[in-house]
């Protein structure tokens, strides 16, 4: 099986002049893509909308875009998790007010896509975060357990930052932190934040044989890891990921279900360049290992990458790996067969 590219978006089409933080995820042939359409390249101070589109056969062709939440104000980072149990999928977004603070939300679709319940506000399920008022979902998409005894957990990844975009970088309290539901979303468990000294912020889960892994964005070069044996309550301390220095923008993460290679295996996609201003050159790494070591990488179509953010799925006849990534001014999503990453 040959790979496919569907566009997704571009760059500048009708009002929109960027299309940037994604994700995605796959079910009963059911693709779902988001992202954040923006109004001007900035991460605050003008709209944003969340839009989506969908497709009902694999990822091989896509519905026309959909606008869920707009109406002029700065929605950002959507981030959803598919509820096996309910056949729910619940999609995490928030509203950035100036840089200043925000506001989480969370919205509902019973038929995997088709439509959606109006949002509610999550904000004060984040309890351990009481001294900032900045938290953002995700990016990329969070998941539900499928291994015992924490079968059916949701968990949501989160980052926060505790001071004003203006100090330096050093100086703005990142962190990172999860939500956690063992009633399908009705309830959630705050997780105390880690990655502090690595001003860790956007980051990804998935779950392997050895347990919960969560791949974290860090400040420069390297991606950081962390490892939890207990559904994701308490976490290892934080490690730089196993791989040559690239530009650490947000990474997407995948596991492969155990019919596929082995169930430790990992794929985390990113940019391969070290340098900020060159998002450039995307690879998929791959863990055979449950993220302990990356020996080998698969490289992309060398071109463009702009804004570097990617996001993983591993679609349902359980050969193909879905990719939403950015190349040449286009949003894509690529398929590629599972077998190229034995």
């Amino acid at each position: 099986m040959a790979h496919s590219n569907f566009t997704l978006w571009q760059h500048g089409e009708g009002e929109y002049t960027l299309f940037h933080v994604f994700g995605t995820l796959a079910t009963k042939n059911t693709v779902l893509c988001f992202a954040e359409a923006r109004r001007g390249g900035k991460d605050a101070g003008e709209a944003h909308d969340i839009v989506m589109r969908r497709s009902t056969d694999g990822g091989k062709s896509f519905a026309e875009s959909v606008c869920l939440f707009g109406g002029g104000r700065c929605y950002v980072n959507p981030t959803p998790i598919y509820d096996a149990v309910t056949g729910r999928v619940l999609l995490f977004f928030a509203e950035n007010f100036e840089n200043t603070h925000t506001k989480l939300y969370l919205s509902q679709s019973e038929d995997l896509g088709a439509h959606w319940s109006a949002p509610r506000d999550l904000t004060h399920a984040i309890t351990e975060k009481s001294d900032t008022r900045f938290h953002l979902p995700g990016p990329s998409h969070g998941i539900q357990l499928q291994k015992s005894p924490h079968t059916g957990r949701l968990l949501l990844q989160l980052w926060h930052r505790g001071e004003d975009v203006t100090r330096p970088r050093e100086a703005r309290g990142y962190c990172a932190s999860l939500l956690y539901s063992d009633d399908h979303g009705e309830s959630w468990v705050h997780v105390p934040p880690i990655g502090h000294a690595l001003c860790a912020n956007e980051s990804a889960l998935c779950e392997t044989d050895e347990g919960v892994l969560w791949a974290l964005r860090s400040h420069g070069t390297k991606h950081a890891f962390a490892k939890s044996a207990d559904g994701g309550a308490c976490w290892s301390e934080c490690r730089a990921l196993p791989l040559p220095p690239a530009f650490a923008c947000q990474a997407g993460l995948v596991s492969l279900p155990n019919s596929q290679i082995s169930g430790t295996t990992v794929l985390l996609s990113r940019i391969s360049r070290p340098e900020k201003e060159c998002r450039r050159d995307m690879e998929i790494c791959i863990s055979h290992d449950a993220g302990n070591s990356f020996p080998a990488r698969f490289a992309l179509p060398v071109g463009d990458a702009h804004p570097g953010y990617s996001d993983l799925c591993t679609l349902e006849d359980g050969k193909t790996l879905g990719l939403l990534h950015c190349h040449e001014g286009k949003v894509l999503f690529t398929r590629i067969p599972i077998s190229e990453f034995a």
